[in-house]
């Protein structure tokens, strides 16, 4: 990982910045084993979510992603460490959260403090 930028690192700023996670994906036990170990967050946390916000371990990347719910708008995804994508480029941990912070005040005002 480029930037010692690990998984447990990013997991642990997300919950500074964001409190208790809403629920864990772990890959390899079920239905869900082609997707990543994430963990994410919905927005707002109690009653129906507008947004989500994942921080995920895809193996070879650390990334940060935000989306909305049932919307045509494309997910943002920050690689934090390992190879940057078009759709997801490199950017230091404490930038990504400020722009997935930014991001769901625009899209999600009632995500609370």
């Amino acid at each position: 990982m480029t930037d010692g930028v690990t998984y447990a690192g990013a997991l642990a700023a997300c919950v500074v910045r964001w409190g208790a996670p809403t629920f864990d994906v772990r890959a390899g036990g079920d239905e869900h084993d082609r997707w990543p170990t994430e963990t994410d967050w919905c927005f707002p946390p109690t009653g129906r979510s507008v947004a989500q916000v994942a921080v995920s371990d895809r193996g070879d990347r650390v990334t940060l992603s935000a989306w909305l719910h049932m919307s045509d708008e494309p997910m943002r995804e920050w690689t934090l460490a390992g190879e940057p994508t078009a759709d997801a480029p490199l950017t230091p941990l404490p930038d990504a959260l400020d722009a997935a912070d930014r991001w769901l005040r625009e899209r999600a005002p009632t995500k609370g403090p």
